[in-house]
């Protein structure tokens, strides 16, 4: 079995144990183990004696929507819809799959927010920074012409003295 292993910042969430994976194309499926993290979903296959076989991960980036509900005559489920494909997982209490689509959707409106603040914020910097002033002048040594922004050292391209451009 390949062995499971968080990568560096990721950290565990959620982890419940006797959920079954739907999205298997295994003949027999036993409960597993599935967990949640800050990265991932990681479903945790067990053998008929119960130990570790094997585990299925799907990354939460592209997860578009999550939803729990519980169809008459059957166990509740959760489902993770992706853009192309989408998975299900059954839970033994619907309040466990509630719970686990609650965080799953906070998780990525935390997510959303943050990429939407970073944008913002680097809009806003850019609105608000203060707009660099082309200025003209003449050199103080030779009296050539010189042009570069206001506040900073140029060099003039004839005489070679540096001098700070005024507002």
């Amino acid at each position: 079995m390949p062995k499971f292993k968080l990568v560096p910042g990721e950290h565990e969430v959620l982890e419940t144990e006797s959920v079954m994976n739907r999205n298997t194309s295994s003949i027999i499926t036993l409960p597993g183990k599935f967990l949640l993290t800050n990265k991932r979903l990681v479903w945790f296959e067990k053998s008929l004696l119960g130990t570790p076989k094997n585990f299925q991960e799907y990354p939460l980036d592209g997860v578009r929507h999550v939803s729990a509900s519980k169809r008459s005559g059957s166990e509740p489920e959760l489902m993770i819809g992706y853009d192309t494909y989408s998975l299900s997982f059954e839970f033994a209490e619907k309040e466990t799959a509630e719970n686990w689509a609650i965080t799953i959707r906070s998780m990525l409106a935390q997510r959303q927010r943050m990429q939407q603040g970073g944008a913002k914020s680097q809009q806003d910097k850019a609105q608000h920074a203060p707009a660099q002033k082309v200025v003209a002048v003449s050199c103080a040594y030779c009296g050539a012409p010189i042009n570069g922004l206001a506040g900073r050292l140029t060099r003039c391209r004839y005489c070679d003295s540096e001098q700070a451009l005024g507002a």
